[in-house]
């Protein structure tokens, strides 16, 4: 007596199949991993792009801000901005840009380069405003 062969299941999958149906939820479990994470990434990056026309505006705090960031203002390198702080910590707060141009080093061309760059608050020191 013949056997009929055994009929082939249609969820029987052949090595190949199984190996591509490995691959699609390997790359679905890591699209969806990376949707997860993908926020909490950007959110460590710290820096945005700008969209096209978008301006960033921000004034220079004059009599709280350091060395450092005196020294991103153009016209102020280094040499200037630990001028600026020195005067500032020598006479006191600065209150308008006339003021700045008192400091030695600092030149009519460079605060007029700072014109809308830079604001004049409270000078911090210690916690407490100095008058």
């Amino acid at each position: 007596m013949n056997q009929a062969p055994f009929p082939r299941s249609p969820w029987h999958l052949s090595f190949q199949d199984r190996v591509i149906l490995l691959s699609l939820c390997v790359v679905v479990v890591a699209l969806g991993g990376y949707r997860l994470l993908e926020p909490r990434l950007a959110a460590g990056r710290g820096v945005e792009t700008l969209r096209t026309g978008e301006r960033i505006e921000y004034q220079v705090d004059v009599n709280a801000a350091d060395a450092q960031e005196l020294d991103l203002l153009p016209g102020i390198g280094p040499k200037r901005a630990g001028a600026i702080v020195a005067y500032r910590a020598r006479h006191g707060r600065f209150a308008s840009l006339e003021d700045l141009a008192e400091v030695p080093g600092v030149t009519r061309s460079v605060v007029e380069k700072l014109d809308g760059l830079v604001r004049f608050g409270p000078c911090t020191t210690g916690g407490s405003p100095t008058p």
